[in-house]
């Protein structure tokens, strides 16, 4: 297992993401532009455009449901400016993580500041490790996502650690 800062993939530099929003934009004037939505498995890499904080948690409910997907790292950003929100499904606690832009900071979860151990999730291709202090309850990362789709801003319902 590998432990790394869980900064996003598009700042890892793991893959350049390009997006017409043209369309988008021309049917939806008044909508925010749309993001990518990205997770991994051991092996492969899924990736496609939503728009709305509806399309996010439907997305991240249907892996929930999917039985041959494990613990994996689901990431929400812009790849123009780098905005990023990611969390953690498939496990009762999660962990989220979130950046403005391509540059620090960085910040990622912070539940009880005295756990010990680690907890893992496939990200990038590969399990990587985060620290058992950075779980929160799934309810609180959901609705972090929601906030974060809602405002393109850090949410606000749950405590953060720069990194």
């Amino acid at each position: 297992m590998t432990l790394i800062p869980p900064i996003s993939l598009a700042a890892r530099g793991l893959g350049v993401y390009v997006q017409n929003f043209t369309a988008f934009q021309m049917n939806n004037p008044n909508a925010k532009e749309s993001m990518k939505f990205v997770w991994t498995d051991s092996i492969s890499s899924h990736e496609e455009s939503i728009a709305s904080s509806e399309e996010a948690l439907r997305l991240i409910g249907d892996l929930e449901k999917a039985t041959s997907v494990g613990p994996t790292m689901v990431e929400f950003f812009d790849p123009v400016s780098g905005l990023a929100f990611a969390i953690g499904v498939g496990r009762p606690e999660t962990v989220a993580t979130f950046q403005e832009s391509l540059r620090p900071p960085y910040f990622i979860s912070l539940g009880d500041p005295a756990a010990r151990g680690v907890t893992s999730f496939c990200y990038g291709n590969e399990e990587t490790e985060y620290m058992a202090r950075n779980r929160i309850p799934y309810a609180v990362g959901k609705e972090a996502l929601r906030i974060f789709m809602t405002t393109r801003k850090r949410p606000d319902n749950l405590v953060w650690e720069q990194l």
